[in-house]
C-alpha cells in the first residue's frame, strides 16, 4: 500500500467521524412516554445525550445537558411556575452546588451546596428584604456554625443554630464564613454555566425547527410543480 492510497484512507476516515459528530449534534429526536411525559432533544446510543428538554405530564421541565440518560448541568423548573433548581446534578438528583430560586424575580434565593433538593452543607440564604444568613446547612434548615447580615451588611447575630434558631452565641472565625461565601460563589457560577446549556439548547432546538419547517416547504413547493 502506497502512501497515496494511505493518505486517502485516512481522509475518508477524518470525513466519516467528522460527518457523523456533526450529523449526531444536529440530530433532535421527539419521545413521548405512556405516562404522558415528553423528551424533546439529542441523543446518542438511545439515550438522551447532549441538549436536551424533558417534560413531566404534570408541567414540571428540565432543560440543559445531559449525559448517559441523567439530568448533568441545567435548569429544574416546577410546575407552580416561581422555583426553579439553577446548577449541577448527581444521577437525576437535585445535588451539588447550585442555586434555588422561590421566586421569579430570583431575588430570594439559596446558594450553596444541596443534596436531593435540599439545603445540605455549606452556602447562604439570601432573602428578598436584603438579608443573608451564610452557615452549615442540614435537611434545609440551619444547623450548625452561621452569621446573619441585615441588609446594610451589620451583623445580627451568629453562632451555633438547630433547626434555623439560634442556640449559642458564638463568634463565627473568618476562616468559616470565607467557606460559607465560597460555597455561594460556586453554587452561583454553576448557575450561569447552566444558564448557558439552556441557551444553548433554545438556539439548537431553533436551528432544528426552522430546518424542518424549511425542508418541509421546499417538498410543498415541489410536489405543487
Amino acid at each position: 500500500m502506497n502512501k497515496n492510497t494511505l493518505k486517502y484512507i485516512f481522509f475518508l476516515t477524518f470525513l466519516f467521524f467528522n460527518i457523523s459528530a456533526f450529523s449526531n449534534d444536529e440530530e433532535f429526536i421527539t419521545n413521548t412516554f405512556d405516562n404522558g411525559d415528553t423528551y424533546y432533544g439529542q441523543s446518542k446510543n438511545e439515550l438522551k445525550d447532549g441538549l436536551g428538554k424533558y417534560t413531566w405530564a404534570d408541567g414540571e421541565y428540565y432543560i440543559g445537558e445531559w449525559k448517559r440518560d441523567k439530568f448533568h448541568l441545567g435548569i429544574y423548573y416546577y410546575k407552580d411556575k416561581k422555583r426553579k433548581y439553577c446548577g449541577e446534578f448527581l444521577n437525576n438528583d437535585a445535588s451539588g452546588f447550585s442555586v434555588f430560586y422561590f421566586s421569579n424575580n430570583e431575588i430570594e434565593k439559596y446558594a450553596g451546596e444541596n443534596v436531593s433538593g435540599k439545603r445540605e452543607g455549606l452556602g447562604g440564604y439570601f432573602y428578598e428584604e436584603g438579608d443573608i444568613v451564610y452557615g452549615e446547612w442540614s435537611k434545609d434548615n440551619l444547623n450548625g456554625y452561621g452569621i446573619w447580615y441585615n441588609k446594610n451588611n451589620r451583623i445580627e447575630q451568629q453562632g451555633i443554630y438547630k433547626n434555623n434558631e439560634l442556640q449559642k452565641k458564638s463568634k463565627v472565625s473568618r476562616s468559616l464564613i470565607d467557606k460559607f461565601k465560597a460555597a455561594s460563589i460556586k453554587a452561583e457560577a454553576n448557575c450561569a454555566r447552566a444558564r448557558t446549556k439552556v441557551k444553548e439548547y433554545l438556539n439548537k432546538a431553533y436551528e432544528v425547527n426552522s430546518s424542518s419547517k424549511n425542508n418541509n416547504d421546499n417538498k410543498i413547493n415541489n410536489n405543487s410543480n
